[in-house]
């Protein structure tokens, strides 16, 4: 019988509206984060909530995240804003709008702002995390090694067929001028300390995001060649938008066509990602308001019955033990 992909929900739990770029630290989304959790149970998918310090210190949070993981009803992972995570060294004029990564960082501040999360989930939810996802997608071979020194075994940070190229970041700051993944593979991999997107020796597997590859030659050319140029990088989103699990202003016809494109290329999974803040009124620009709410969650249900019986769902830290323990069966039966 033939294992059906997986379908992973993750969920990125971090403050109110970060788009803003305002400094505000509020965590009200953390009270409309059930409504969610209540629907993927309803259709038998677990979801990970991959957890910034500032959701893990929020009382609310902490105590839904907590039934979560007692119930075992999803995982709780490690999710991180660098700019707004102790311990607070500014790296740019205003961390609040620049928005640096993680790697942007020294080792020892990374180290440190790790730590922190850490221990914040730690102390207010009661888990270690395993799983992971850098803030703003943000990772590179200096953080994945520092990752797997804290117990992080598994990675979905890495977006293959798409390059970042950062036009927003601080011209007067030595800081990443992007993130450069449009070759990095589909298919699950181990880390490399030298080159995130290629498989390497670390033991942190890398559940790369579901991202359809450009429709069109033009479009493939245009993205390979973005690094380090805005105006490419723009020409790119306007020749051949990408397409991938979001569910952004009501485009739901690319999330069926993700669904589709695992399932045509035989992918073991396919990978959901939102924003807690999505869940709230106000909480982002995609959702301002009761009825825009409302339409993403119509949205959600019906990724979930097209998903059907064609998927099986799964959390990172879960895909990733079944991933391991599959290849060491594959490796007692050729040493046989």
């Amino acid at each position: 019988m033939t294992k059906l992909p997986a379908l992973i929900l993750t969920v990125d739990v971090e403050e109110d509206n970060a788009w803003l770029r305002d400094g505000a630290r509020q965590t009200k989304n953390a009270a409309y984060i059930g409504r969610f959790h209540e629907l993927c149970l309803r259709y038998g998918f677990r979801p990970t909530y991959l957890t910034t310090s500032l959701m893990a210190e929020s009382p609310i949070y902490a105590e839904f995240a907590r039934g979560v993981a007692q119930r075992n009803e999803g995982e709780i992972g490690l999710h991180i804003h660098a700019w707004n995570t102790p311990p607070i060294k500014p790296l740019t004029r205003n961390d609040d709008i620049y928005l640096p990564y993680l790697h942007d960082f020294s080792e020892d501040l990374i180290s440190d702002k790790l730590d922190y999360v850490i221990e914040a989930i730690r102390t207010n939810i009661g888990v270690t995390p395993v799983s992971y996802r850098g803030g703003r997608w943000g990772l590179d071979g200096r953080t994945a090694r520092i990752l797997a020194s804290k117990g992080i075994t598994a990675d979905c940070s890495i977006t293959p067929h798409v390059n970042w190229d950062r036009h927003d970041r601080d011209p007067d700051a030595q800081s990443a001028k992007g993130l450069y993944y449009f070759n990095a593979p589909e298919q699950p991999y181990f880390l490399s300390e030298e080159d995130v997107t290629k498989p390497g020796n670390l033991p942190i597997l890398e559940l790369p995001f579901t991202t359809v590859p450009p429709k069109n030659a033009i479009g493939k050319w245009l993205r390979q060649r973005v690094i380090g140029n805005a105006l490419i990088a723009r020409l790119c989103l306007l020749a051949d938008p990408p397409r991938s699990m979001r569910l952004i202003d009501g485009n739901e016809q690319d999330l069926k066509d993700s669904l589709n494109y695992v399932l045509q290329s035989n992918l073991p999974y396919a990978q959901f990602m939102i924003h807690s803040s999505e869940f709230m009124p106000g909480g982002s620009p995609y959702t301002p308001d009761e009825e825009s709410v409302d339409k993403l969650f119509a949205g959600i249900e019906r990724l979930f019955v097209s998903a059907g019986n064609n998927f099986v769902g799964q959390t990172v830290g879960e895909y990733r033990n079944d991933y391991v323990a599959a290849l060491e069966k594959k490796t007692f039966k050729e040493a046989s």
